[in-house]
């Protein structure tokens, strides 16, 4: 088992003073099992326990070298925050750049900001600003950059019942014929994926593109259920097949009945393996911006679709 940093330390303190006092020869040998014990290379093991309790004499007082102790060197810090706001200023004016790419463009950035009365520094932060490296301004954004990173961006949640819902693979021959249609909900959270928002159901002709959309205003399944009569009745041809993914809106008992006693196939696919997603499977994108309120904004998706 390899010893800790501490323990090592503390064996140099046991070692120190018999390697001292020891003949040539005995110091080989504990040279040998004091490497062995540490994993220290043997030319700096030797430096170590020749260092460890030696005395010096510094004035009228007298020091002792002891590797157990640590000493803590305070550095005041650099980067005030003065300066961390300003960088934040100006990388929110960059649209959110990389360190790299914001070192890079940091003259150009202070001095449109600051001609254009949109950044106020004195001069001495003017040249921490420039001379900052990206390492620098990584970790002084750090905090700032975990903010606007989003958070739970999938809306999937599997459920049993999907094993006894037939799986429509790449592998498996595509049906070229109208009538083949894929179904999915898109999310208008803003990146937030919390509380209540709005949904969009669309479903789409895998082979004509032909595209309807219903307004949705949770994922309950009577709601979801509801969206997609509405948008089959609107579908000009007949329905041979429906495939959608594994989320729970899709998984449930009503969207099974409801496809069985209108004889449609229902499929599914699994988004654990790239090789079981169907080739002509169309996605669409998240909805960006800010969430939607619900009854007002269902409407006017209403009204849209």
């Amino acid at each position: 088992m390899e010893l800790t940093m501490r323990e090592r330390k503390k064996l140099t303190m046991v070692k120190a003073q018999a390697y001292l006092r020891a003949g040539k020869a005995k110091k080989s040998a504990m040279l040998d099992d004091f490497c062995e014990s540490t994993g220290y290379q043997r030319k700096y093991a030797a430096r170590v326990l020749h260092q460890a309790g030696q005395r010096y004499l510094l004035g009228d007082c007298v020091l002792v070298a002891d590797p157990t102790k640590h000493i803590h060197r305070h550095r005041p810090p650099r980067y005030g925050p003065a300066v961390q706001q300003a960088l934040i200023t100006i990388w929110a004016a960059s649209t959110f750049l990389g360190p790299v790419r914001l070192a890079g463009g940091m003259s150009l950035f202070v001095e449109n900001l600051v001609t254009r009365g949109h950044l106020h520094v004195d001069n001495e932060t003017r040249r921490l600003l420039l001379k900052m490296s990206p390492a620098t301004i990584g970790r002084l954004l750090a905090g700032e950059r975990k903010r606007y990173r989003l958070h739970g961006i999938s809306h999937t949640r599997s459920t049993p019942l999907g094993g006894r819902i037939p799986i429509q693979t790449c592998m498996d021959s595509p049906l070229d014929l109208p009538g083949a249609l894929a179904v999915d909900l898109v999310g208008h959270d803003g990146g937030r994926a919390v509380d209540d928002f709005n949904w969009t159901l669309t479903v789409t002709d895998c082979t004509t593109g032909w595209t309807e959309a219903g307004a949705v205003r949770t994922k309950a399944e009577i709601y979801v259920v509801a969206a997609l009569e509405s948008c089959l009745r609107k579908y000009p041809g007949k329905v041979i097949s429906l495939h959608a993914d594994n989320r729970s809106e899709f998984m449930n008992g009503h969207l099974v009945r409801f496809c069985r006693t209108r004889g449609i196939t229902f499929t599914r696919f699994v988004r654990t393996t790239r090789t079981t997603m169907p080739m002509w499977k169309r996605r669409t994108t998240r909805s960006s911006g800010s969430s939607w309120g619900m009854t007002a904004m269902t409407a006017k998706l209403r009204s849209i679709s």
